[in-house]
C-alpha cells in the first residue's frame, strides 16, 4: 500500500454472459487490480472495471478501437492517454479505465503454457491494470520494467512467476 495507506479502489467486474468454467473468481480479480494499485504507490481512491468476456466480443473491440481484426487476450482502455494517474479528491473515486480480459483465449494460453485459467487471468489483468496506471512495453526497456512489476504482482499474491517470464 502507498506509503500513508491513502488508497482505495473499486473493482467493478462484469462476465455475467460467461459460461461458469469460463469465470474467474470475483475475489481473485478484486486481489489482483488491489496489488497492481498497492505496488504502483498511487494514493487516492480509484475505480476499474474488469470485464471477463469471450473472442467474438475481444475481436470487436480490437477491430474497432485498434484497427487488428482478431481476438486477443486482454485489452486495457485507460482513461487518460498521457500515461499519468489523475489527482483524486477524498470524496470521489477516479475512474482508470477498463481492462477487457477474453477468458477464451486465455483458457487456450494457460491450457498451452501449463498454467490454470485463473494464473492467466491473474497476470492478463495485472498487466491490464499497469497500462491504466500509465506503464507501457513501447521499448525493450519499458517492456523489461513491465515485466519485472507484473512479476512483483504474481509473487504478491502467490502465482507462479513463470506466467509472467513466459510472455517477457
Amino acid at each position: 500500500m502507498a506509503k500513508n495507506n491513502q488508497c482505495h479502489l473499486l473493482t467493478t467486474i462484469d462476465q455475467h454472459d460467461l459460461p461458469t468454467h469460463r469465470r474467474i473468481r470475483p475475489s481473485l480479480i478484486r486481489e489482483t487490480t488491489r496489488q497492481a494499485l498497492r505496488l504502483s504507490e498511487q494514493t487516492g481512491s480509484f475505480e476499474v472495471n474488469v470485464i471477463i468476456t469471450d473472442d467474438e466480443h475481444i475481436r470487436c473491440l480490437n477491430r474497432n478501437f485498434r484497427q487488428t481484426d482478431s481476438a486477443t487476450d486482454v485489452l486495457s482502455f485507460p482513461i487518460l492517454d498521457d500515461g499519468t494517474v489523475p489527482v483524486s479528491y477524498p470524496s470521489e473515486h477516479i475512474l482508470l479505465g477498463d481492462i477487457v480480459v477474453s477468458a477464451e483465449t486465455a483458457a487456450r494460453q494457460a491450457a498451452a503454457d501449463g498454467v490454470t485459467l485463473e494464473q492467466m487471468a491473474v497476470w492478463l489483468i495485472s498487466h491490464g491494470m499497469l497500462h491504466l496506471l500509465g506503464v507501457n512495453h513501447d521499448t525493450e526497456e519499458m517492456r523489461l520494467e513491465m515485466n519485472k512489476r507484473e512479476q512483483s504482482i504474481l509473487r504478491a499474491m502467490g502465482i507462479p512467476i513463470k506466467v509472467a517470464k513466459l510472455y517477457a
